[in-house]
């Protein structure tokens, strides 16, 4: 009966914590809302997954890694916009505006890879050639494991 009624306390403890995490979090991003010109949201392609759903569609192992330590020099009094957006700045290159999906395979580096080509080759050309570089394409020879690096 001890043991039940620790594990009972140790619960309520656990639960306490993480609602006020919860709150601390709610408050927290309520704070950031104010302040940005965009509106944030859940995209429905997400709705309803679980955590570990979510994580499955990363493919990130970080099994052997090293930490490597943190660059902390920067560049001071840059002059930069308050926004850049890359489909007003190259409004030639059709493919910029266009998001690649991978779903759940862990091929983050085909695909990001083939999209800046894509896009970089447009701007380098300044929108005459306009190739679609295919990630599908690259990871062709992957097999089952869907190109995890």
């Amino acid at each position: 009966m001890r043991a039940v009624f620790v594990l009972c306390l140790i619960s309520m403890a656990y639960g306490a914590y993480y609602e006020e995490m919860y709150h601390r979090l709610k408050n927290d991003v309520s704070k950031m809302r104010a302040e940005m010109t965009w509106k944030m949201g859940m995209n429905k392609r997400f709705r309803g997954m679980s955590e570990e759903q979510l994580r499955a569609m990363s493919g990130a192992t970080f099994d052997g890694l090293e930490e490597l330590p943190v660059k902390k020099s920067f560049r001071r009094n840059l002059d930069l916009p308050k926004s850049f957006d890359a489909r007003d700045h190259w409004p030639n290159c059709k493919y910029i505006p266009f998001i690649r999906d991978q779903s759940n395979c862990g091929s983050c580096w085909a695909v990001s890879t083939a999209s800046v080509m894509t896009d970089r080759h447009c701007i380098a050309s300044s929108g005459r050639d306009q190739p679609y570089i295919s990630d599908e394409y690259v990871l062709s020879c992957c097999g089952p494991e869907c190109g995890r690096g």
